[in-house]
């Protein structure tokens, strides 16, 4: 682990009272330790008490952190929420800078992403960027219909294992893995397929990190 993460970082003086990673890590008073709010920077800090509920750090030096990655994206139907927090620290892990959830035809409709839900998905991609020195969190953007995702982010190819064109990852395209059901004839009809080169048949989870692995591998 990098950096531990909090949102006053940059103060001369901070209070953290979420203890479980420092006690997990054994830090102790006197311990120099980074601490980071994605802002750019990180923060280097000494424990200067540790109690039982609450650990108290003093500033000591800042420097600049950035990672120099490729920006790719990635569009993905809507999926079971507790499907989405699984591989939610892997694309985030593997680099990809922006998720685009999107409801297509056959997507479940009663699955919302409200302000609850993007907290606990924000905290989770917080955590996994700690704990790969990445300096930032994997962006997240909601889509009502795919009409509303090509107006935005331009031209589509969705990923359908029936096609006979296999997808060539490239990052400057934006891919869309389909729901479980499949895309509708009406959006099958309307953008570019696009199939995986593989023989098996993924779940949208699997689909969603398998090609973004792919993407990653190409830059």
């Amino acid at each position: 682990m990098l950096f531990y993460y909090d949102e006053n970082a940059g103060n001369e003086q901070i209070i953290i009272k979420e203890l479980s990673h420092f006690k997990a890590r054994r830090q102790k008073v006197n311990d120099i330790v980074n601490i980071s709010k994605l802002d750019g920077f990180l923060y280097s800090y000494k424990i200067i008490n540790f109690e039982k509920r609450q650990i108290i750090l003093q500033l000591l030096s800042k420097k600049d952190f950035v990672n120099n990655n490729a920006f790719t994206h990635l569009a993905l139907a809507m999926i079971e929420l507790d499907s989405l927090y699984e591989i939610l620290p892997y694309l985030n892990e593997l680099g990809l800078s922006k998720l685009y959830l999107v409801y297509c035809d056959y997507s479940q409709k009663n699955i919302k992403f409200d302000e609850k839900q993007q907290n606990k998905a924000k905290r989770i991609l917080i955590n996994s960027s700690m704990q790969c020195a990445r300096a930032d969190i994997l962006e997240i953007e909601v889509f009502k219909d795919l009409k509303s995702l090509k107006d935005a982010k331009g031209e589509l190819c969705l990923i359908d294992f029936s096609a006979n064109e296999l997808c060539e990852f490239d990052n400057k395209k934006l891919y869309v893995i389909g729901p479980e059901g499949g895309f509708s004839k009406k959006e099958l009809s309307e953008y570019k397929l696009k199939a995986l080169n593989t023989k098996l048949i993924l779940k949208a989870k699997n689909a969603a990190l398998y090609l973004n692995s792919n993407i990653q591998s190409r830059l």
